[in-house]
């Protein structure tokens, strides 16, 4: 479903639209999660000077964005709090996560 489909497209009406739509949601809310702590943890540094790439390669400024949602305050833990809110799990779980990941550390 592309996003102008799901602008346009009506809302759930029944239970079970209304249940597939929230594990929807949840999934999303659970890949964004996911994603930052992917993306806050990659080793290797996508440079647009250079040619080629890698696809799981990040730039050093999604990696910092990855790594201040992860555990910066201010609007980055609000942000935090709401994708945690409707992924189903706690700020504070996640942020246990991200704890341990000893690569957290500022970029250079």
């Amino acid at each position: 479903v592309g996003a102008e489909d799901a602008r346009t497209a009506p809302p759930p009406t029944t239970a079970g639209e209304q249940a597939e739509a929230a594990i929807r949601d949840r999934a999303l809310a659970l890949a964004v999660i996911r994603q930052a702590l992917a993306d806050a943890t990659a080793t290797k540094l996508y440079d647009p000077r250079r040619s080629g790439g890698n696809a799981r390669a990040v730039t050093a400024e999604e990696r910092e964005e990855a790594r201040l949602f992860l555990t910066g305050g201010g609007q980055w833990a609000v942000a935090r709090r709401l994708w945690c809110d409707a992924a189903g799990v706690t700020p504070e779980w996640l942020e246990r996560c991200a704890a341990r990941m000893p690569v957290l550390e500022p970029s250079p």
